[in-house]
Formats: C-alpha cells, sequence, structure tokens
C-alpha cells in the first residue's frame, strides 16, 4: 500500500499521470484536486531552484566570455597579430576571474567594521604566510599572532605578473614580502635573470620572496644568504604586504612588544667584509697573471655549483622545518 501511495504521489507530483489509479468517489476527487494543486506550486518552486544554480555555476563563466568577446572584438578592429593575440586570451582566462573575485571580496570586506575586516581577511587568509620563517616564530599567547595577522592582512595587497616577468631584482632593494598564490617563480643567479643554466630554484604556490626584508635585509633573497633575481615561470598571482606597513603594525600597540623584541632577535646584521692580505713579490705577480689569463666562463662554472647547492640545502632545511614528522 505505501508503495503504491508513493508512486501514485510522484506520477501527480512530476505531472506524468500514467491513469492506472485514479480517484473514484468524489471525496478522492477533492483529494486529488488539491494534490495537483500543491504539486504544481513544488515542481514549478523545484524548477526555479534548479535554474537558479545553473544560472549561478554559469555566471562567472557568462562573465568571462562577454568580457572576452569585447576584448576580441577590440583586438580585431586594430589588427593585432594571431600569436599576440593568442598570448592576450591566455592571460585573460587566468588573470580576470581571480581578478573578479578579488574585487568582489574587497567590495564585501570594505561594506564591513574593521573588528570584522579582520576576523574575515584572517579566516579566508589563515595559510597564507604560513611558510615564512619570521612570521612563523610569532608566539600566539592571549591570540596575539592571531590579532597580528589578521591587522596584517587587511593590509595586504594581490598583484599579476606574466610568465617571463621579473618580480624582483637584485638591483632593487627588498621593501615588501610576496607570497605565490598560484603560477611559479623561478629564482635565478643575481644579473642573469632569464639566462638557461642559472636557474638556482622554483618556488610553487605557498612560497614567499623578500623574507628577510622584514628584518632589515635589502636583499630578495637574504633568506638564503646573498641575493638573486626572481622571475615568473609562467602566469603568476602573488600577494605582497609592505615593510612599512608591517612596520607600522608593529609599532602601533604595546601589546606587539614580543613582535619587537622577535624582530630585534633576528634582525639583519651584514657581517663586515674579510680583507685579504695583500700578497707581494711572486705570489703577487702570479696572482695578477691567474686573474688575467683565466676565463669568466671557469669562474662562472666553479660558481654556479656552489650557489645551487647552497639554495638547495636552504630550501631543504626549511621544508624539513615545516614538515609535520612522526
Amino acid at each position: 500500500k505505501y508503495v503504491t501511495c508513493f508512486y501514485f504521489v510522484c506520477t501527480v507530483f512530476t505531472t506524468v499521470g500514467f491513469g492506472d489509479i485514479s480517484a473514484t468517489g468524489h471525496w478522492e476527487r477533492v483529494f486529488c484536486i488539491c494534490m495537483m494543486c500543491c504539486a504544481a506550486c513544488v515542481f514549478g518552486l523545484i524548477l526555479g531552484e534548479l535554474q537558479e544554480i545553473y544560472s549561478a555555476s554559469n555566471t562567472k563563466t557568462r562573465e568571462l566570455e562577454d568580457h572576452m568577446e569585447s576584448v576580441m572584438s577590440f583586438l580585431g578592429e586594430h589588427g593585432v597579430p594571431k600569436h599576440v593575440e593568442r598570448h592576450i586570451k591566455n592571460w585573460i582566462r587566468f588573470q580576470y576571474p581571480q581578478q573578479r573575485a578579488d574585487q568582489q571580496s574587497a567590495g564585501i570586506m570594505d561594506s564591513l567594521p574593521l573588528t570584522l575586516r579582520q576576523v574575515l581577511a584572517c579566516i579566508m587568509n589563515r595559510n597564507l604566510f604560513k611558510k615564512v620563517p619570521i612570521l612563523s616564530r610569532i608566539p600566539n599567547g592571549s591570540g596575539l599572532k592571531d590579532q597580528f595577522m589578521a591587522e596584517l592582512l587587511v593590509r595586504m595587497h594581490t598583484s599579476f605578473h606574466l610568465a617571463s616577468a621579473v618580480l624582483a631584482s637584485h638591483t632593487v632593494p627588498a621593501d615588501r614580502i610576496m607570497v605565490i598564490v598560484s603560477g611559479c617563480v623561478t629564482i635565478y643567479e643575481a644579473g642573469h635573470a632569464g639566462e638557461p643554466g642559472c636557474e638556482l630554484l622554483t618556488l610553487g604556490p605557498g612560497g614567499s620572496i623578500g623574507d628577510n626584508s622584514l628584518l632589515g635585509d635589502t636583499r630578495w633573497a637574504g633568506a638564503y644568504g646573498g641575493d638573486a633575481d626572481y622571475v615568473a615561470a609562467d602566469n603568476c598571482k602573488v600577494c605582497y604586504v609592505l615593510v612599512q606597513d608591517f612596520q607600522e603594525i608593529v609599532a602601533s600597540s604595546s601589546h606587539y612588544m614580543p613582535i619587537r623584541r622577535l624582530l630585534d632577535q633576528f634582525a639583519h646584521r651584514p657581517d663586515p667584509p674579510d680583507l685579504p692580505e695583500e700578497p707581494t713579490g711572486h705570489e703577487a705577480l702570479s696572482n695578477a697573471l691567474t686573474q688575467m689569463f683565466a676565463g669568466s666562463l671557469e669562474a662562472v662554472a666553479v660558481r654556479m655549483p656552489r650557489i645551487k647547492n647552497t639554495f638547495h640545502w636552504i630550501r631543504l632545511a626549511r621544508t624539513l622545518l615545516h614538515a609535520d614528522l612522526p
């Protein structure tokens, strides 16, 4: 009986109505009429909800395609070559959805009070600076770390970079800490950005650039004990916080005194250069001849493996420090 009743209700609610089960009495017909009216309303609501779900899932895709159409129309009017057009399309497909999402998030964040904005920013980006050594050392007693990170994340900025773009050059002092959100960044020996064979390391999502700028080190690769150039291996998105903003937050409250002590403890103090003893006589002549006739390629060949080994060992040590070992 229960199966027969359920079968009858389903045929009515889905408007199929096979007719194999039908009302015979007056009250049965009245009941069926009421059930059909309810079924029409419920069926309409279900269809409406399904349509909204489908529309919501395709809104971003439609926005992207509409934007792409306008861009392609603009490029066609100006006779842009096909190979350039292809690069532009790839860039838009990478950047536009993420930029739209960031704008929507920023609009919501701006409408909130500062306290709620900090809480929301901390929830949304709780793991963003997880791999930054100096920030991972901040103690969380009395919610110190959470409060500090909430203020820091509110001042966070976002930038997008095209493949092969230089994110950080050794000729420019490090004034921010950057964290890779998507894409990869390759570290090159200082002064050899983009040159084959000069790659030192590749950073993926979560990797940080300019860690030690928070400690007063103006070298982008100061955390690795040297300097280097950072080049986008592919299209990438980066979040960054300026050192000036970081320092303003630390100085804004006496509650952050433990963080100030931590920064003082690990502050960058450049080593004084070692002055070699000046050779004399035959030794000086031998050194001069060696420098004169030694090829620069041989010097680079000797130096590069050492730099690469240093970078890889430091990278391995930092990975092990953050690994959850049993």
